[in-house]
Parts: structure tokens; C-alpha cells; sequence
């Protein structure tokens, strides 16, 4: 049976926002402005800063006597500094954030409307969007809000978690936290070697812990030791399946998904498909998985095939499942409607060359050659799509109706710098100074 919090504590602050920090000089007052209109405290726990993070924090504390800042000697434990912030949380719920994340206005009155409207203590569930430095997002749905409750406590010292939310209501609130951390390729790495003690550390302590092996590594693989990544898959995919009520199906096919795409960067493409096929066997809706394959079949040229399963990601673009783990919705989206457009064109067959002849010989292709054929250039009212033998077809922005002429690709890159200064001009005028080059 469920706790349930006293109605009449009408004094209780509804909604604490806990972050702990270190050396986060440039992050620190978007964060706190970004959650000052919507929390009725804020701790912030700074674990060690040698640079002026303190100072300003300090400069708000000053401002507002919601902000209070506490100091906590770095004890290579993420949890106990997270304990530490919630031991001054007074307000019934906590919302965790860290100093490179931000809470959109545009999302603050549903998270307190969510709040408010509940009596029983929950667990509120956001969607964190993970901006990489290649400039695309992944979405993970995950744990934001707890009720501050006695006997809920942080755990791990790294990837830190609360287990209990198990026994209490869960509540799935259509807010977004961003996080901006993973912007900086150097930073991100900086973080997966600070990461990499604790998570063996960890490991060796509870060496049957799925999460924080599968964990470990993803740290591993990011950092380049992928023979060790690849021994820990092993053992994790060996354990697969686990029920559903002992692990999420998001945890158990990634073990699957990472092992496919090492498999696929040696070119072992069989063991590729097994890989796919046994995540699929797991979750045959997950997203990833079927993006997997369907690229690698488009890759081997297996059309058709690529084809059917595309069509089926495209009735999921804007109704996306739900996920535990990061997935990259922009990328697939984005590649999926691409290859669902030239495969299309292809097999209408309308001014263009037939689809065995469109894309034949790609790995013929040098590199940027491949890079147009999936990437088309969009500029100034027109598309330029490599189609096949170093040529580029011509077509309009927007219509299906290709252009009546190729170009050579050699002519083209050579004179891209000029049509770069072009951008801008209308379509009309465009076309006819290609034409006249």
C-alpha cells in the first residue's frame, strides 16, 4: 500500500530542485535560471571547485533566499554528494538536475500542474535530450522526480540511481530536461575516464549488476578499448533474455545492438545480422534495432528488404516508444525519411534511372562520394543527389518531378565554393547559371 502525504501540510514547499557541482563556472546560472521560476527551494551541493562556480552561486543565495549552497568534500561517490543535498531538501518533492542541464520555460507550468494534481507520493519520469557534438539528440526517459521521503535514498557512486520508485506511483510528465554536457567531444571523454574507476569499482562489488555492466561498456567503447567492451557484451548477451519484470527490454537488446555495430566496423556482417536479429528476437519494435538493420540491409543493397522495414519506422516518426536508454530519434528519423524518398523515387521511375541502377556500385564510391549519395546538398531552391557513376541529378527543393540533366560530381565539387556564394538566390536565376557553368 502506498504512503500518502498529509493533506493539511499546506506550508510544505511543493517542489526542491537538488544539483551538485564542480568547476561548472559556465553552466551553473543558466541552470539556476532556468529552474528559479518553478522551484520553491534550490540546493546546490559544489563538491570541490577550484574555479569562481561557488562565487556565483553565492551572487544568487545572495538574491534569493530559496538558493542555499552547501560544500561537500569529494569522496569519489556521486551518490553520498546527492544524499548530501537531500538531507537539507525540506519540500515534498526533489527535482535532480545537474549544472549543465536546463528545464525550458515552456515546460514549467506542467511540472507543477503534475505535482499539485497528485496526494499519494510519486515518481515523475522526463525526457532527457542529450545534445552530442556531431549536433544530434538522444532521448532517454528517465527518473527526475522523487518524493522526499526518509527511507528513499541515492545508491552507486557513479550512474547513481534510487531503486524504490518500484513501490510507488510512477507518473510519465511531457517535460524535457536538456543536457548540454555531451557537446564538447573532450568533455564527454573526460567524463567517461573520470567514470571508469568507479563503474569497475562498482562492478567488482556487485558483479551481477546488468546496468552497470552494460555501462561500463558503453565507457569502454567511447574511450576506444573495444576488446574489452566486447568481452562484456558477450557476457551480458548471454544472459539474454531476462522477463521483463527483472530487467527492461531497452537494457537487454543493447548488449545486442553494440556488439552488431563492432561486428559491423570489422566488416563481419553475418555475425552483424545475428546480433540484430537476436535484439529483434528480445523487442522486434525497438526503434534502434530496426534501424540497424534496416541501414545495413540498405548498405548490401538489399532494397526491398531495407524498404519494409523503413516503412515501418516512418508510421513510428512522431509516436516514438518510449525508452529507458538513449536513442537517437533525430538521426533516424532523418535517415529513414531519406532513404524512403530515393527508394521511392527510384522505383517510380520518373525522369530518373531505375533504382538497381541508382545505387549500384556504391562502394565504388570514394568517401564523399558516399557521403552525397545519403546526404544530398539543399541550397538556394535546389537538391543535388549523386545517382550513379560520379554524376549528380538536379531536381528542385520539395518536388517529387526530377530534373531532366545530371552533372558530373568531379565538375561539381570543383565548382561548389562558387555555388556556395550563390545561397541565397531564387531557384530560377540558380538554374540557369548551373546550367550556364
Amino acid at each position: 500500500m502506498a504512503l500518502r502525504i498529509n493533506k493539511v501540510q499546506t506550508k510544505q514547499p511543493l517542489l526542491a530542485v537538488n544539483i551538485i557541482c564542480r568547476d561548472e563556472r559556465d553552466n551553473i546560472a543558466e541552470c539556476l535560471e532556468s529552474v528559479l521560476p518553478i522551484a520553491d527551494e534550490i540546493i546546490v551541493v559544489d563538491t570541490g571547485s577550484v574555479d569562481d562556480t561557488v562565487v556565483r552561486v553565492q551572487g544568487y543565495v545572495d538574491m534569493y533566499s530559496r538558493v542555499k549552497l552547501y560544500h561537500f568534500a569529494w569522496c569519489d561517490d556521486f551518490s553520498a554528494a546527492r544524499n548530501e543535498a537531500l538531507s537539507h531538501t525540506t519540500a515534498r518533492y526533489v527535482l535532480w538536475l545537474d549544472a549543465d542541464e536546463r528545464i525550458m520555460t515552456y515546460d514549467h507550468a506542467l511540472l507543477r500542474e503534475a505535482l499539485e494534481s497528485e496526494y499519494d507520493p510519486l515518481f515523475g519520469f522526463l525526457l532527457l535530450q542529450s545534445l552530442n557534438p556531431d549536433g544530434t539528440t538522444e532521448e532517454t526517459m528517465q527518473m527526475r522526480i522523487f518524493p522526499n521521503i526518509p527511507n528513499l535514498k541515492w545508491t552507486r557512486r557513479v550512474h547513481e540511481q534510487i531503486y524504490k520508485f518500484g513501490l510507488y506511483k510512477t507518473k510519465l510528465i511531457e517535460a524535457s530536461v536538456y543536457h548540454y554536457g555531451y557537446q564538447d567531444q573532450q568533455e564527454n571523454t573526460r567524463h567517461h575516464l573520470r567514470n571508469l574507476p568507479l563503474l569497475e569499482q562498482e562492478l567488482a562489488e556487485k558483479p551481477d549488476d546488468f546496468n552497470m555492466a552494460l555501462l561500463l561498456a558503453i565507457s569502454c567503447l567511447h574511450l576506444k578499448y573495444t576488446d574489452k567492451a566486447e568481452e562484456i557484451l558477450e557476457r551480458l548477451a548471454k544472459r539474454c533474455p531476462i522477463p521483463e519484470t527483472i530487467l527492461h527490454k531497452d537494457a537487454q537488446v543493447r548488449p545486442f545492438l553494440l556488439l552488431a555495430a563492432i561486428h559491423r566496423e570489422r566488416g563481419e556482417l553475418m555475425r552483424c545480422y545475428q546480433y540484430l536479429d537476436a535484439a529483434l528476437a528480445i523487442a522486434p519494435n525497438d526503434p534502434f534495432a530496426l534501424y540497424s538493420k534496416a541501414e545495413l540491409l540498405f548498405a548490401e543493397r538489399r532494397y526491398e528488404e531495407s524498404f519494409a522495414i523503413d516503412r515501418v519506422l516512418y508510421t513510428m516518426v512522431g509516436n516514438w516508444p518510449h525508452c529507458l536508454l538513449p536513442v537517437p530519434r533525430d538521426v533516424i528519423s532523418r535517415n529513414v525519411t531519406q532513404r524512403l524518398t530515393i527508394l521511392q523515387n527510384a522505383m517510380e521511375k520518373k525522369d530518373m534511372i531505375s533504382l538497381t541502377e541508382t545505387l549500384k556500385d556504391t562502394e565504388q564510391f570514394t568517401p564523399q562520394e558516399r557521403h552525397w549519395l545519403h546526404e544530398p546538398f539543399v541550397g538556394f531552391g535546389m537538391e543535388f543527389h549523386l545517382v550513379r557513376d560520379g554524376y549528380i541529378a538536379v531536381r528542385p527543393k520539395g518536388l517529387r518531378q526530377w530534373g531532366t540533366f545530371v552533372w558530373n560530381f568531379d565538375i561539381f565539387i570543383n565548382r561548389l565554393p562558387l555555388i556556395k556564394l550563390i545561397l541565397g538566390m531564387n531557384a530560377a536565376i540558380t538554374y540557369l547559371m548551373i546550367r550556364m557553368i
